[in-house]
């Protein structure tokens, strides 16, 4: 089992978003390895950043969904969503000094490497993100489900085989 991670480390902003989008199968400027030639890949973590080290308002779990859901939806606990994470951990660090972020945690559910999918809140979060979008393989999504120009601070970490 070979892991293998898409990832944007930098941040110069924060605010208040749903979420990110990710392609297995587009690194980013931070990731690193690949998916080879794996028609399936295994979710095994996401962490995103935010701005400060107070934990009082994160969500415990990110939903994963393979097409971007309305807003009536991800406010059901995530309705409609294809995995939602199992456990989470805070940690700092995550995106280089001084930086705080959640780690959420999933039982290597299975993804095409070559699709879309959208890591997103049932809450708005105050995340940390990168202006301009570093990332392409996927963008920021505000409180109210639109794709917008800028990354989250974020790493996806996946496994090849399980």
């Amino acid at each position: 089992m070979a892991t293998f991670s898409v990832a944007s480390f930098a941040g110069n902003a924060s605010g208040n978003n749903r979420g990110q989008s990710f392609t297995p199968n587009v690194a980013g400027p931070d990731g690193s390895g690949s998916p080879g030639s794996a028609s399936t890949v295994y979710l095994q973590t996401v962490s995103i950043g935010y701005p400060t080290s107070d934990t009082t308002n994160r969500q415990t779990v990110i939903y994963v969904y393979d097409t971007l859901p309305t807003l009536v939806d991800l406010n059901n606990n995530g309705s409609g969503s294809i995995y939602k994470s199992i456990s989470y951990a805070d940690d700092t660090g995550t995106f280089g000094a001084n930086t705080y972020s959640r780690i959420f945690s999933f039982a290597n559910y299975s993804i095409d490497p070559t699709k879309t999918y959208y890591l997103l809140f049932a809450a708005n979060q105050v995340l940390r993100f990168k202006t301009g979008n570093p990332y392409s393989g996927g963008s920021l999504y505000s409180t109210l489900l639109a794709a917008v120009a800028n990354d989250a601070q974020f790493k996806v970490v996946m496994a090849d085989t399980i």
